[in-house]
């Protein structure tokens, strides 16, 4: 017989209730609730009363195998003492023990007793139990020795207690809601500001290319004014043959019709040669205003977008002076991914390249301990350089491999820190992050990721803000640090 289908054969489940009641305390209670995946959806298991939680687990106790077996071996290092103090005593002895049940309720209690008597090996002592039961409704009425449990019972504790957690729920729903409406605000202020440098951005555009038909236009005139003038050179040519000719004209009167004839012609070829010389000075003159205001049009262009960027330090400088940055290290990956360059990460030239003339909010470092060798070194070193280090030892399997990561403290760290950051670091090439990095990028900082190249997943690189390849510069190649193991 099973011990399970011992206890369910011995024990109602009212002594059932009994016995872990009285053999756990309220805490041990909502431990071992956990254990056996007993929740309360929005109330935490240790702050219900612990009748609730003792009559929860003996309700598992008969339908949940796993659960029974988990119950029966928490039941029996809680009573170890008294199992040890029947083992040694026989079976008359026992019976001897219960003709006192005063004393039972005032050393042991109702419950551990029972225990002790049911998880006994030896059959007299099982069948002692009726007769412990008997002479305990001697002195303690049932009703008091086997309280009845009502589903519905809710103790004013459990209400208060419910009230309370709601009033931090309603605190923390008044804290999102103002923060979503000043990140509304802000978002309504960056989509007009973007509409309106969009508006100014079409209007230069426009601008810019009325400007270039203009230039356009004045390289024709500018041929256009290549030819007046070979056609000015001509006249002068013209003017100056025919000023020749009519300083050597002879004087007789009738050859003064002649004269006059070739005197209009040098007037008009001059008054030619001066609109010729005007249109020219005006096209030259309209070419140079237009390209006055070309250039004042690009200085514009360049004053824009100088005020865009003066706007986003502005907005940048109200925040705080300086970026602040989050550096978590996944020690295991790196040591790894540097071993192939037989060398070791330098942690302090590490922290140099990431922070440049950023401000260092946090820096922790996750490490994987191994039981076969020692760290200590390597942790005081971390610490010492203001890393905050995080240790778990590496576990063993039955087959014999080993496991050790700390992939989900890692994201939890990282997530707990999303709002008080403006860049996230993660220093590892796993592709099991990328699903964090998205996440963080959503909560509002940016997030780099520092790694080896050729141990870094491809999804990973693409999904972070920024990718920085950790190279032979940073890492360390004295015996020393090469004897050390991570």
């Amino acid at each position: 017989m099973s011990e399970v289908h011992k206890l369910t054969e011995l024990l109602s489940p009212a002594e059932l209730w009994l016995v872990i009641s009285d053999s756990f305390s309220p805490r041990e209670l909502a431990k071992l609730c956990n254990s056996c995946g007993i929740s309360y959806d929005g109330i935490r298991t240790k702050s219900l009363p612990p009748e609730r939680l003792a009559a929860d687990l003996m309700e598992d106790f008969y339908e949940i195998e796993a659960s029974a077996q988990r119950i029966i071996k928490a039941l029996k290092k809680a009573n170890s003492d008294l199992l040890s103090r029947f083992a040694r005593t026989d079976p008359s002895g026992v019976r001897s023990l219960l003709k006192r049940p005063g004393d039972i309720l005032r050393k042991d209690g109702v419950g551990r007793l029972l225990f002790a008597l049911t998880a006994d090996p030896r059959q007299e002592v099982n069948r002692l139990t009726p007769e412990l039961i008997s002479r305990l409704e001697e002195i303690v009425p049932e009703k008091d020795l086997f309280p009845t449990l009502k589903e519905d019972h809710q103790p004013q504790v459990m209400q208060k207690n419910l009230e309370e957690e709601l009033s931090k729920l309603r605190s923390k729903l008044q804290m999102v809601q103002g923060r979503l409406r000043k990140l509304q605000k802000e978002n309504y202020e960056l989509s007009r500001g973007r509409s309106l440098w969009q508006n100014e951005k079409k209007e230069l555009e426009g601008k810019i290319l009325s400007l270039t038909q203009k230039i356009e236009d004045l390289k024709f005139d500018r041929e256009q004014e290549e030819k007046l003038s070979s056609q000015i050179k001509k006249l002068e040519r013209e003017n100056r043959k025919l000023r020749y000719q009519l300083e050597n004209l002879p004087s007789q009167p009738e050859e003064r019709g002649v004269e006059k004839a070739i005197g209009q012609a040098l007037t008009r070829l001059q008054s030619q040669a001066t609109l010729i010389r005007e249109a020219i000075g005006e096209g030259t003159t309209a070419l140079q205003a237009l390209a006055r205001e070309i250039r004042g049009i690009r200085g514009g262009t360049t004053e824009l977008k100088a005020l865009i960027e003066a706007s986003q330090v502005e907005k940048r400088r109200r925040k705080g002076d300086k970026e602040r940055v989050g550096i978590f290290v996944d020690v295991q990956n790196m040591f790894y991914a540097a071993k192939q360059f037989n060398g070791r990460l330098d942690f302090q030239k590490l922290l140099h390249s990431v922070l440049r003339d950023r401000r260092l909010i946090v820096a922790k470092a996750y490490v994987v301990q191994n039981p076969e060798s020692d760290q200590s070194g390597f942790v005081s070193m971390l610490q010492q350089l203001s890393y905050q280090v995080k240790r778990k030892d590496l576990r063993l399997r039955s087959d014999g491999s080993a496991k050790g990561d700390w992939d989900m403290g890692m994201a939890i760290d990282m997530i707990s820190f999303a709002d008080k950051l403006d860049v996230v670091v993660l220093v590892s090439g796993d592709g099991d992050f990328v699903d964090l990095v998205n996440l963080l990028k959503t909560m509002g900082p940016k997030v780099e990721v520092f790694s080896f190249p050729h141990n870094t997943a491809r999804d990973l690189m693409e999904a972070a803000d920024e990718y920085f390849a950790i190279t032979e510069a940073l890492l360390m190649r004295s015996e020393a640090h090469l004897r050390e193991s991570v």
